[in-house]
C-alpha cells in the first residue's frame, strides 16, 4: 500500500505552504484536522468491535443455523484458492513478487471475501479441528465479511481517499485463535503441513486491546537445576513471548534470581517502555541466561517491588495495571524460615498500594518441573488476587506464561469500558507501502454475566493519511504527529474490576488445582462463550477449498499487476504465470515505489538521528520514550506474515 500521485501532490503542497508561512508554529488548526481523523478512526473501530459483539453474542439456535451455513464457505490463508483473484498493484503491492508498478509483479487479493486462519495451538498437528468453540468462533463471525466487504465499498470507506490512501484493513482475532481479516490474501508463513503459523493472541495490537497499558516485572529463576530437562531453554521462550506481547503503552522489567536477585539491563530499579528496540535488547537479554547457583524466593520479590517502587517515582511506568509474573522449578532457600517472611512481605507491599488508594501489583506464579514446589508459589498467588499454574517438564510454559493478559481483559468487560481502544505506534507496512499504524478494540459477548472476553478487532491504515491530515511532511510536522500516537498507545487506563469468583473462575480455567476455594462452586460464573448444543452440527468441513496448501508462497501470491487469475489452475500452470521481478528486495521495493514512500522513510532515518543529537526535548519526554518509537518504524524486529498485522 503506497501514496497514489494525487495524494503526494497534497502532501507536498501543504509541506510547501507549511515551509514557506513563518507564523505556522504550533500546527493548531493542522492538529484539528488530525484529531478528527483520529476520532474517525476510534468511532469506526468502536462500530467494528459492536458489530462483532451482535455476533458472538447470538442465542445458541442462532449459532446452531450458522454451523449448517458455514460448510465450505471459508477461505484458508495457506491452502485455499481465491475464487475473486486480482493483481490490482500499486498501493496492493506485496514485496516478495515486485513492485506492483504497472507491467510489473503484484500479489493476489480477493476483495470478496476474508481470508480465515487458525493458530497451531487450536488445531490438531494435521490441520484438523476437533474444538467446538474453535469452529464456532469460525461461523459465528463469518457474517462480519460482510461488514467488511460494505465498509470498504461504503461512504466512510471513500472517505479514505480524501487522505489519499485505500480503506483499512479490518480483521477479528479471537481468544480460541482464530483469525479473519479482509481483503483476502495468501499467507506467507505456514508450516511443514501448509497449516498457518500466525497466531493472533500473541501480538501487541491484541493484548494491548485486551488488557490496556500496564507494568510487567518477570521473575525468573536461573538457579542450577533450572539446567535440567531443557528448562532454561523453555524459561526463555515463555519471557520472549511475554515480551512480544508488550507494546509502547507498556514498561517492564526482568528480574533474574539464584542465590540472589539481578535486574538484567543498564536501567538499575527502572522499568523500560516496551519499545522495539527494548524488546530486542531484552530478547538478547534472556537468551543469554545461564543456570546455577540455589533459589531465593524472597530476593527475587523484593528486587520486584523495589523496581516497581522507584519507577514511580521516576514516572517510568504505565500508571495502570501491575503485575509480577514469578517462575520456579525449586523450594525456596529454607523455606520453614523464609516462606513466612516472603508471604509478611508481599502482602506489606501492597499494603503500601492499597493505603494510597491504588491498585496493588498482581502476583502470577508458576510452578515448573515435574519436582517444583506448589505450595509456596500457589500460597503467594491465592493470597495476593493471582493465578498459579503447575507447568510439567513435559507442558507448555510459553503458553501459560504468554496468557497472563487475560486475567486483565476479564477485568475490564464493565459497560465503563464499553469504548475503549489501543494504539500500535507506527511500524513499517510488510507489502513495502510506507509506515502503518494499527487501532484495535476488545470484542466481548455482553450476554452473559460476567461479559466473557471473546476477541479483538483491528484497523490497519496508512501513516500518510495522518500527514495528509495534518497537512505536512516537516520533520516538526512527523514529531508532533508519532508523539501523538505513542502517547496515544498510553493515553487511558480502563477500569478494572474483577470479585473473587470472577477470579476464582479464572483459577478454574487453568486447572481444577489451580483453584483457591475462595469463592462457592455454585457461584463461579461460565467465562467460555455458549455454543450450538447440538454437537452433530459441528461435523462439517469448514474451508471452501484446499487447491494450494502444498504451493509455494510465490506461486500462491505472485502474478502479473492488472491480469485476474483464473480459477482452477494447475500448480505447473500457477507456476508458469508466477511473475516475481529480478534482484527483489525490501529496498528495492520501496525505491521502485512512487517517491513519497521513499520521503516517508528517509526523512524518519534522518529525523531519528537528528533527534538522537539533538539536546531539546520537545515535549518534555523521556529520552526513551520518543525517538526510539520512530527507529522502529524503519527497523521491524521478528516480522510477522505479510497481511497478518504486527
Amino acid at each position: 500500500m503506497k501514496f497514489n500521485k494525487q495524494a503526494i501532490s497534497t502532501v507536498l503542497a501543504f509541506a510547501s505552504l507549511n515551509l514557506l508561512n513563518p507564523n505556522h508554529c504550533a500546527f493548531a488548526n493542522n492538529e484539528v484536522q488530525l484529531n478528527e481523523l483520529i476520532d474517525r478512526m476510534e468511532a469506526q473501530v468502536s462500530a467494528f468491535a459492536k458489530h462483532m459483539e451482535s455476533l458472538i453474542s447470538a442465542p445458541s439456535e442462532d449459532k446452531c443455523t450458522r454451523l449448517a451455513q458455514c460448510s465450505e464457505m471459508n477461505f484458508d490463508g495457506c491452502k485455499s484458492e481465491f475464487l475473486n483473484a486480482e493483481c490490482p498493484g500499486s498501493d496492493y503491492s506485496i514485496k516478495e513478487c515486485g513492485s506492483g508498478k504497472e507491467g510489473g509483479c503484484g500479489g493476489i487479493f480477493d476483495f470478496q471475501v476474508s481470508k480465515t486462519t487458525i493458530a497451531p495451538s487450536s488445531r490438531e498437528f494435521n490441520g484438523d479441528i476437533s474444538d467446538h468453540h474453535v469452529i464456532d468462533d469460525v461461523c459465528s463471525t463469518l457474517p462480519g465479511e460482510e461488514y467488511m466487504v460494505d465498509f470498504h465499498n461504503s461512504a466512510e470507506g471513500d472517505v479514505w481517499k480524501d487522505y489519499g490512501v485505500n480503506p483499512p484493513w479490518l480483521y477479528y482475532g479471537s481468544s480460541n485463535g482464530v483469525f479473519r481479516m479482509y481483503p483476502a490474501a495468501p499467507d506467507s508463513q505456514c508450516d511443514v503441513q501448509g497449516e498457518p503459523l500466525y497466531d493472533p493472541r500473541k501480538r501487541p495490537w491484541y493484548v494491548s486491546a485486551s488488557s490496556g497499558p500496564k507494568d510487567i516485572v518477570l521473575v525468573l529463576d536461573t538457579s542450577g537445576s533450572m539446567g535440567s530437562y531443557q528448562r532454561m531453554d523453555k524459561l526463555k521462550a515463555a519471557a520472549n513471548r511475554v515480551i512480544d506481547t508488550l507494546n509502547a503503552g507498556d514498561f517492564f522489567a526482568i528480574v533474574e534470581f539464584n542465590s540472589e536477585a539481578y535486574q538484567l539491563g543498564s536501567t538499575p530499579n527502572l522499568l523500560s517502555r516496551a519499545l522495539d528496540s527494548e524488546k530486542a535488547t531484552y530478547r538478547k537479554l534472556v537468551n543469554g541466561l545461564r543456570d546455577g547457583g540455589g533459589t531465593n524466593y524472597n530476593a527475587g520479590f523484593k528486587k520486584a517491588f523495589d523496581i516497581l517502587e522507584n519507577t514511580g517515582s521516576q514516572d517510568m511506568t504505565s500508571n495502570c495495571r501491575q503485575a509480577i509474573l514469578f517462575v520456579s522449578d525449586g523450594e525456596n532457600n529454607d523455606p520453614t524460615r523464609n516462606n513466612p517472611i516472603l508471604y509478611d512481605y508481599v502482602q506489606a507491599q501492597r499494603a503500601k498500594y492499597t493505603a494510597q488508594s491504588k491498585e496493588p501489583p498482581f502476583i502470577f506464579t508458576y510452578s515448573f518441573g515435574d519436582s517444583a514446589n506448589e505450595e509456596a508459589p500457589k500460597a503467594l498467588a491465592c493470597d495476593n488476587q493471582g493465578i498459579w499454574a503447575a507447568i510439567t517438564d513435559a507442558e507448555d510454559l510459553s503458553e501459560s506464561m504468554g496468557a497472563y493478559y487475560k486475567y486483565f481483559s476479564y477485568g475490564l468487560s464493565d459497560a465503563v469500558n464499553s469504548n475503549f481502544v489501543a494504539w500500535t505506534p507506527p511500524y513499517e507496512f510488510f507489502t513495502g507501502g510506507g509506515l502503518g499504524i494499527t487501532v484495535s478494540a476488545p470484542v466481548y459477548n455482553r450476554n452473559t454475566n460476567p461479559p466473557i472476553m471473546s476477541g479483538v478487532v483491528g484497523m490497519d491504515f496508512l501513516f500518510a493519511a495522518m500527514e495528509t491530515a495534518f497537512g505536512s511532511v516537516t520533520e516538526e510536522a512527523r514529531d508532533e504527529i508519532i508523539q501523538k500516537i505513542v502517547d496515544k498507545s498510553r493515553a487511558r487506563c480502563p477500569s478494572f474490576g474483577l470479585d473473587g469468583c470472577q477470579i476464582e473462575a479464572l483459577r478454574q480455567a487453568t486447572s481444577a488445582e489451580s483453584m483457591c476455594d475462595t469463592c462457592n462452586v455454585l457461584d463461579i460464573p461460565d467465562i467460555e462463550n455458549p455454543i450450538c448444543a447440538d454437537a452433530s452440527k459441528f461435523n462439517l468441513s469448514l474451508w471452501q477449498n484446499s487447491k494450494t496448501k502444498w504451493w509455494s508462497y510465490e506461486e500462491r501470491t505472485c502474478c502479473n499487476v492488472g491480469e485476474n487469475r483464473a480459477i482452477g489452475l494447475t500448480q505447473e500452470e500457477a507456476k508458469d504465470q508466477m511473475c516475481k521481478e529480478k534482484s527483489l528486495n525490501v529496498a528495492g521495493v520501496i525505491a521502485g515505489g512512487v517517491i513519497a514512500g521513499v520521503v516517508v522513510l528517509a526523512v524518519v532515518v534522518y529525523f531519528v538521528r537528528r533527534r538522537r543529537n539533538s539536546s531539546t526535548q520537545h515535549h518534555n519526554i523521556h529520552p526513551n520514550a520518543f525517538p526510539i518509537a520512530i527507529e522502529e518504524a524503519v527497523t521491524p524486529v521478528a516480522p510477522p506474515p505479510p497481511f497478518a498485522p504486527k
